[in-house]
């Protein structure tokens, strides 16, 4: 894992108030954390504040983020510059 991604868990982690270690790539945010399209929004906004980047999702983009992951490729793809 690069310090991008645990960048992200340590937001996810602290924005769902559960330990780091509970956050991978692989976890999925209905099934494991009980999170649904709004808070994935949300947390998109949150990791846009604290990459300092744009990261605003389009609804469809919100549609496809089901894991840490998905989300983590996400941010990659909406804010290179924060890499």
């Amino acid at each position: 894992m690069d310090a991008f991604e645990s960048r992200i868990i340590a937001v996810v982690a602290d924005e769902l108030g559960i330990p780091e270690s509970e956050v991978t790539p692989a976890s999925r945010f209905a099934d494991d954390f009980g999170v649904d399209e709004f808070g994935i929004a949300g947390l998109a906004l949150r990791l846009g504040d604290e990459l300092d980047a744009d990261v605003a999702l389009s609804h469809e983009d919100v549609e496809a983020v089901e894991s840490v992951g998905d989300l983590i490729d996400a941010v990659r793809r909406l804010a290179p510059q924060t890499i």
